[in-house]
């Protein structure tokens, strides 16, 4: 689907020859947020439909939409808020779904939230050691409990109308699936960031949702991309892998011929952020498979705005044959850095099963 993004705005062409970096491409001009932008600094999860943009949080239970302005883009004056809590729910009064995707098909939104088992970061500056250690010495699932982080295992699904209003919101969970099936029941108890459960994107393709990993990372290189149906995940998935050079998944979205992944560090390891194409077949190689990987394109390296962000949310805004328009949005920087970026197939670099 193709957005038109007011010309103010300045278009990074990424010429990618083979092998070349992306990093050496200066980022263009911002996209404008203003208003009441809710943890502006922690924006994870973006999308557009006509003249609005749906932004989550990582540290919210709940998406804006903003209005489309001369010079960017709003928050309307009641916040644009759309809660994404289960309503029935024991969880109903925590303040973070931890969400980490949003994908549009039409005027469906569809939002999902990270699955995860968290362990707090200790303090070297506030804390004892003797609290610190036991961070790391106690079970995440006991801070969980203690902070009613249920809420992070749910999609939502609504619909948003012209005027930016939210209609018919439902909700499913991927909790389930994920308890039963591996690799992931082995992997459901580990922190995120130390190589756990962690879903970090979403995208929907042909009426199936994809949910893309952060962790775990398998042996291997392999990380799972869940395609699955929002009304019954356990009965309607599968799971596929791809190759992402020891990177996990950090957003993914649908092109007209497959998908655009967005890659980096499972933990905070310093590695590069990367974007791939994928066709959507799985990559596992066999005698049998000899051209699997080829499934994956490396498109290039995000060149980084700024040392405090992280490339965390990616989105399409136009398509021209193998040519991507795409935004990125930086968590760590103030609302969200978004960038617009020209993406290319041209002389991009094929995975190899080798």
């Amino acid at each position: 689907m193709t957005h038109t993004i007011p010309l103010v705005y300045l278009v990074v062409f990424l010429s990618l020859l083979p092998c070349a970096s992306l990093a050496e491409v200066m980022p263009g001009d911002s996209i404008e947020l203003s208003g009441s932008v809710k943890k502006a600094k922690d924006i994870s999860a973006l999308a557009f439909i006509g003249n609005h943009l749906i932004i989550g949080s990582d540290e919210t239970s709940f998406v804006q939409v903003l209005e489309r302005k001369q010079n960017g883009y709003a928050v309307p004056s009641d916040d644009g808020k759309i809660s994404i809590i289960l309503p029935d729910s024991p969880f109903a009064d925590v303040k973070e779904v931890d969400i980490e995707g949003i994908a549009v098909d039409r005027r469906t939104v569809y939002v999902i939230g990270s699955h995860a088992r968290v362990r707090p970061a200790g303090d070297t500056v506030t804390e004892l050691y003797s609290k610190n250690r036991a961070q790391l010495d106690e079970p995440p699932i006991v801070f969980e409990k203690k902070q009613k982080f249920g809420a992070r295992n749910i999609v939502a699904k609504f619909e948003l109308d012209d005027a930016g209003v939210a209609r018919n919101l439902q909700n499913s969970s991927l909790l389930d699936l994920l308890n039963s099936i591996y690799p992931f029941k082995l992997f459901r108890d580990i922190p995120s960031k130390e190589n756990g459960v962690d879903i970090e994107g979403l995208a929907v393709r042909n009426g199936k949702l994809y949910a893309g990993f952060r962790g775990p990372v398998l042996r291997g290189n392999y990380v799972p991309i869940v395609e699955f149906d929002f009304r019954d995940p356990l009965a309607q998935h599968r799971v596929l892998y791809v190759k992402l050079a020891g990177r996990g998944v950090r957003d993914i979205v649908a092109v007209s011929n497959g998908f655009l992944i967005l890659a980096g560090p499972v933990g905070d390891g310093k590695s590069s952020y990367q974007i791939y194409f994928w066709n959507g077949e799985d990559v596992v190689c066999g005698k049998d498979r000899p051209d699997a990987a080829k499934a994956l394109v490396l498109l290039g390296e995000v060149p980084m705005i700024s040392s405090d962000g992280k490339a965390e949310g990616l989105t399409v805004i136009g398509e021209v044959d193998s040519t991507y328009k795409v935004v990125l949005a930086f968590d760590g920087i103030e609302n969200g850095g978004l960038r617009i970026y020209s993406v290319t197939q041209h002389g991009a670099v094929s995975s190899s099963c080798d």
